[in-house]
């Protein structure tokens, strides 16, 4: 029971952190454009994660709590661990967080929060292929209108265009942040999966070390896009930090609070969970954008998010996810095996 309230909480604080990045992300812009490197941001968030790790590492050490192997058998663990392949989502991430920026030059918080669960089909897919877990029908349900909501939203965004829409863009910057929202859930749900795999792969060894690994390459993938961009000059304070305000930084601390989140939820869940999460940060999103930015949500919004949360509830009661647990335990039984 403990286990399951703790993911039920890290999955309500990873869908308020994703709803503030957005609408943080918008409050930084200036004239509707960022006055600042975007990549520079997203370099201090990795570096922000990375610290992090260390000294959790550092406090509670690099096993995971409550393992009980002897020092030869530890180092041997630690050592296993310790992989080059953590730099291949690390890569991934850094070239998706790069077109997150890009993506609300064109798209209002409410209309990122529910494009970009179009990656839920995709990591559904690959969830299915590398873990082979059975689910309940319901639960299949669920996720079909998680996927529905998706995309009619999109759909009736399309049809809505031609009214005063939210930041009043234009059909061609919608359908730009559309692309670029397809090319993130692609490179999403592949880095998810992969990371998900990896963090699993050696469950004697603590969340954090394997954090510091992945991390580590974060720093180095994007620390050379940058310096590949603009050079070293840019290391001077005066151009790293040229254009930041209160909410540039806000936003490098809070996406750096969501990646370790997201971390947790994928060690000790998966990724549909983090998916259900983002997909209510949607609804939310589009509160919060109203408050802030007196934008009225579309009927193209209030239609998706409707939509998402009765997936959300169908995939969440509780007699599916036990009936599911039990088909899970019986074809583990049966040479690990699941028709």
């Amino acid at each position: 029971m403990a286990v399951k309230f703790s993911n039920l909480m890290i999955g309500l604080f990873l869908c308020t952190v994703t709803c503030l990045y957005s609408i943080i992300i918008k409050s930084s812009k200036r004239d509707g454009k960022f006055l600042f490197e975007v990549q520079t941001t997203i370099l201090l968030s990795e570096m922000f994660k990375f610290f992090y790790s260390i000294i959790q590492v550092q406090l509670h050490g690099a096993m995971a709590p409550g393992n009980n192997q002897n020092k030869s058998t530890k180092k041997e663990s630690l050592a296993a661990a310790m992989s080059t392949w953590f730099a291949v989502p690390a890569l991934i991430y850094a070239v998706s967080n790069t077109l997150v920026w890009h993506a609300n030059r064109y798209l209002s918080p409410p209309q990122y929060q529910l494009l970009s669960n179009f990656k839920m089909p995709m990591t559904v897919f690959l969830h299915r292929l590398v873990f082979k877990r059975s689910r309940h029908q319901m639960q299949w349900l669920g996720i079909g209108m998680l996927i529905l909501g998706s995309v009619s939203d999109e759909l009736l965004a399309c049809g809505d265009s031609s009214d005063k829409g939210i930041d009043n863009h234009t059909v061609k910057e919608e359908m730009t942040g559309l692309s670029i929202m397809l090319i993130i859930s692609a490179l999403s749900a592949v880095a998810g999966i992969f990371s998900e795999y990896k963090l699993k792969e050696f469950k004697s060894v603590s969340i954090h070390f394997s954090n510091m690994q992945l991390y580590f390459f974060g720093i180095l993938v994007n620390g050379t896009l940058l310096f590949a961009k603009r050079g070293f000059g840019i290391l001077h304070p005066a151009k790293f930090f040229a254009g930041y305000n209160g909410h540039t930084i806000s936003a490098v601390v809070v996406h750096a609070c969501m990646g370790i989140l997201v971390s947790y939820i994928m060690k000790y869940a998966d990724n549909i969970m983090k998916l259900f999460a983002g997909a209510c940060a949607s609804g939310l999103s589009s509160v919060v954008n109203y408050i802030l930015f007196s934008s009225p949500p579309s009927n193209a919004l209030l239609y998706g998010t409707t939509i998402v949360l009765i997936g959300l509830f169908l995939y969440t009661r509780p007699e599916f996810n036990n009936t599911s647990a039990e088909k899970n335990t019986t074809s583990y039984q049966r040479d690990k095996v699941i028709v």
